[in-house]
């Protein structure tokens, strides 16, 4: 997919990172194909669903006093990657020490712009999201009408724990646990939106050794209710020289 709209896209990519970026497009829409395709209670949708993916590049440009802190839970993230040298790499430890002393961006004005080129993919179903799924299988008993929020987060979270599945079939239960590895290994940013949740985690920072997302609007952890799962991960590709 990448080689058929941008093949210098595909050049930047080490074989290494392009065979983790195989395996999480891989395991994430298999993972639609196998648990979107139908409703939490099993039964076919009348008009059916839809499962894709979508895939583009684009280029983030800040100065690098830029904290990103004004560009939300994304901005902060970019302006992170921009921070990671090719030539010289100081460790990752002291690199978060020095962007988190980073200015909000209205406090730069003199310094140069550094752009950093990403892979943005999206892998989205219109089935019944993560939480609905998990909790009729998991939790039959529970209203899925009226769960609470913090429930739909724990339900989510579970979706992605070693050899948890929400198929019944043998040979199935690493659940999203290999998406886990991938974007760690790319360092990469992830969004999802499913139900009525929004969250976000940042996987290029130090340390970061399990699912613990966060809700995109630290104040507005409820949204209006959506069917399907959308996740949105951003990739850094290369940085431009200084």
């Amino acid at each position: 997919m990448i080689e058929s709209f941008e093949p210098a896209a595909l050049r930047a990519i080490s074989a290494e990172r392009l065979e983790y970026l195989s395996t999480l497009v891989e395991e994430l829409f298999a993972n639609t194909h196998d648990h979107a395709r139908v409703d939490e209670n099993g039964l076919a949708y009348p008009l059916g669903n839809m499962r894709g993916i979508f895939m583009r590049t684009f280029e983030y440009r800040a100065r690098k006093t830029e904290s990103g802190d004004d560009s939300g839970p994304l901005g902060r993230y970019f302006a992170w990657s921009s921070t990671q040298k090719k030539t010289h790499r100081p460790s990752a430890e002291e690199n978060l020490r020095r962007f988190e002393k980073m200015r909000p961006r209205r406090e730069s004005t003199t310094a140069p712009l550094v752009g950093t080129r990403l892979l943005e993919v999206t892998v989205y179903d219109t089935g019944p999201g993560l939480a609905r799924r998990w909790a009729a299988q998991h939790a039959p008993s529970v209203d899925l009408q009226n769960i609470s929020i913090e429930k739909e987060a724990e339900y989510v979270k579970a979706c992605f724990e070693m050899h948890a599945t929400t198929k019944q079939s043998r040979g199935y239960g690493q659940g999203l646990s290999s998406s886990l590895e991938a974007l760690k290994a790319l360092g990469a940013f992830l969004s999802l939106r499913t139900g009525r949740l929004f969250l976000h985690q940042d996987f290029s920072k130090p340390n970061t050794t399990k699912f613990a997302p966060e809700p995109w609007h630290s104040r507005r952890t409820e949204l209006p209710l959506i069917p399907g799962t959308s996740y949105t991960i951003a990739i850094p590709l290369s940085r431009e020289r200084e």
